[in-house]
């Protein structure tokens, strides 16, 4: 099978990704180049798999593969569509998790062929949760590639696929397109009115105050009695430039 990987630059994981599909005998090559400006690459692939590709791909050339375009997409899709799906599992306590699907017109909002759920722990941050949905995404890939390499073979077709319109109505209350911009949600005053902006100060100040080499750091007790315990390193916008 001819297969094209589209991923973003300097990105491992895509490369590890090339290395297994070239196991099971098949043409690979990855590119981070705009697939809709060379629309005439897309018919060459049987298939080609979007892994971490920046690039939302026109609907116009999404049937040219023999079996399509794939996404490997870092949530429990229909949850956190779209960009930082790990920032927005945390934010909004959702289920954390990668899903493989199929990719349509819309935003993640294609036929899911495969998932992985990761439990969130309350120690996870945005950067942990991310490398450890990362590294779940190749470990379903792995696993749902070799059955999945095999129906298409026999059968010229997709294997069987889930309509998220269907998860959708299962998980009730879902609110997939609600959320505001994440650069709006740094700023915690667009989040929190003044009142309760003084008492997350207040918070912010116990952390700060808490964090101390050799010291635990501020805590807060869970409903089964263990401690989670926070640190707080702050900076000003300047040193980010130097």
């Amino acid at each position: 099978m001819k297969i094209l990987i589209l991923t973003k630059p300097d990105f491992d994981n895509a490369d590890k990704l090339k290395e297994y599909l070239h196991s099971y005998d098949n043409e690979v090559n990855i590119s981070t180049v705009n697939i809709n400006h060379a629309w005439a690459v897309a018919k060459r692939y049987d298939l080609i798999i979007s892994y971490c590709y920046p690039i939302i791909i026109e609907e116009g050339i999404l049937d040219d593969p023999k079996f399509g375009f794939i996404n490997i997409h870092t949530s429990f899709l229909p949850y956190n569509r779209g960009a930082n799906p790990n920032v927005w599992s945390i934010i909004n306590d959702d289920p954390a998790g990668v899903t493989i699907h199929q990719i349509d017109k819309g935003i993640d909002t294609g036929r899911i062929l495969a998932q992985g759920q990761y439990r969130r722990t309350q120690i996870d941050t945005g950067e942990t949760l991310y490398k450890k949905l990362e590294e779940l995404s190749l470990k379903l890939f792995f696993g749902w590639w070799p059955d999945a390499s095999n129906y298409m073979m026999k059968n010229d077709a997709m294997p069987p696929s889930i309509d998220q319109n269907i998860l959708n109505k299962l998980h009730y209350g879902l609110k997939t397109n609600k959320r505001i911009d994440l650069d709006k949600v740094q700023n915690l005053a667009n989040t929190f009115r003044k009142p309760q902006l003084e008492i997350v100060q207040q918070a912010i100040d116990i952390m700060r105050a808490c964090t101390f080499s050799g010291y635990t750091g501020a805590y807060i007790t869970e409903e089964d009695g263990s401690k989670t315990f926070y640190w707080l390193q702050p900076y000003k916008e300047d040193s980010l430039n130097g």
